[in-house]
């Protein structure tokens, strides 16, 4: 990961194809997708995207250590919110704007609640 131009750009290193497992693949461009942080805010990301020269398929660069699938919300982001729940505030309302007042993220109180419901679940 690093940073050029406030676009940050992910790309793997070793890229495998994930199904066939060769390690002989093509960087084909970027996806763009907008990820928020807690300290940075929403940062504009290009991840970059393979082409396997074995088989053909296109696949893009693994982000599962900084997002869960389908979620912009980075883990840290997530984990940060959590922690507020368990520290001091009473509502996730609360604990909205406090997160708005912080990084001007507008996060909905509905996904507080969500991912607070998760984490009772995975208990």
């Amino acid at each position: 990961m690093y940073f050029k131009k406030d676009i940050l750009y992910i790309r793997d290193d070793f890229g495998v194809c994930s199904k066939c497992y060769s390690k002989s693949v093509s960087p084909d461009g970027y996806n763009d997708r907008l990820l928020y942080f807690y300290d940075e805010g929403a940062v504009n990301a290009k991840i970059q995207r393979y082409t396997c020269d074995n088989c053909g398929y296109n696949f893009i660069t693994d982000l599962n250590e900084v997002v869960e699938p389908g979620c912009n919300y980075t883990r840290v982001f997530k984990e940060k919110i959590l922690e507020f729940v368990g520290l001091f505030f009473g509502s996730v309302r609360k604990i909205a704007y406090k997160v708005k007042k912080d990084t001007g993220i507008d996060i909905s109180h509905t996904t507080i609640e969500n991912w607070i419901l998760e984490t009772e679940k995975q208990k």
